[in-house]
């Protein structure tokens, strides 16, 4: 048990080292794009900023049932982003119209999956990058969900016991999950915006910690 709280301890130092070592980063580069999925790119991709670090606040004071639901959140804006940038651009949708609901996004499961089937023009695949949010073994896309809604099992035991039990290890797991979903976010982006120099550069540097 005191192990783990160590390794979380530690994981929780470089969850914020990183994200200042991306931010400040990404702020010496030029994001100004008149292109409308480089646009969108750049919002989703501030407003996960934004709730990544209420993520870790929340984490640090031991708020992890609200951490949980932003970690949806995050993840679910996540794959909204790369849905736009590489699903609806190929087929020239326009961007605007998704996000005022006149179509709507496919279901999460559903973006996933085309994502992972998705090849670049320069024959480039996603190799299983996508198909981690699929596997039921790991099950993080659920156990998000189970504290998202307000019905079922979550508050069916809030209701009997008054609180619920969240294991050390579901935290340290979304913890690294969450971790490694940001640095993706920030090279996604990177990649959108054709920083293709910079893309390598931080991969590189959190090649590692991706790859864990």
């Amino acid at each position: 048990m005191k192990e783990l709280q160590n390794e979380m301890k530690k994981l929780y130092g470089e969850m914020q080292h990183a994200f200042y070592i991306i931010n400040s980063f990404l702020d010496t580069l030029d994001f100004e794009s008149k292109d409308e999925y480089k646009r969108i790119n750049r919002t989703y991709f501030l407003m996960n900023k934004k709730h990544y670090q209420a993520f870790l606040v929340l984490i640090d004071y031991q708020h992890y049932p609200s951490a949980f639901v932003l970690g949806r959140t995050i993840l679910e804006t996540f794959v909204k982003s790369c849905y736009i940038e590489y699903i609806l651009k190929s087929k020239n949708k326009q961007v605007n119209d998704f996000i005022m609901k006149e179509n709507k996004f496919p279901k999460f499961f559903d973006m996933v999956k085309e994502l992972e089937s998705y090849q670049h023009p320069s024959s480039s695949k996603f190799d299983g990058f996508f198909n981690q949010f699929l596997k039921k073994e790991l099950a993080t896309y659920e156990k998000m969900s189970y504290f998202s809604h307000s019905s079922g099992k979550y508050v069916q035991e809030l209701n009997e016991k008054g609180l619920v039990y969240i294991s050390q290890e579901d935290v340290f797991g979304l913890m690294n999950f969450m971790h490694k979903i940001f640095i993706s976010d920030a090279l996604f982006h990177l990649f959108a915006f054709e920083y293709f120099d910079e893309t390598k550069l931080l991969t590189k540097i959190y090649e590692k910690t991706l790859n864990s």
